[in-house]
């Protein structure tokens, strides 16, 4: 994946981190995008939570998502 492609990736995984999350009954209650990160809160009932979707370059053409979940 080259640094153009890099931003629509990203929003297309948030995009489907927020179906999964409406398909499950969770309300999108925030969000928020950077260069290489973006987050969204959530509410279920009495759940609250934050998904963090964060990319990172590696060596030559390796590419690194991790997804942070923290629920209260």
């Amino acid at each position: 994946m080259n640094e153009t492609e890099e931003p629509q990736f990203l929003a297309r995984m948030k995009t489907e981190v927020s179906e999964q999350l409406r398909k499950y009954g969770a309300k999108t209650t925030g969000e928020g995008s950077g260069t290489n990160d973006s987050y969204l809160e959530y509410s279920e009932g009495a759940i609250a939570g934050v998904v963090q979707i964060s990319g990172m370059r590696g060596a030559s053409e390796a590419y690194r998502v991790i997804l942070l979940i923290a629920e209260r």
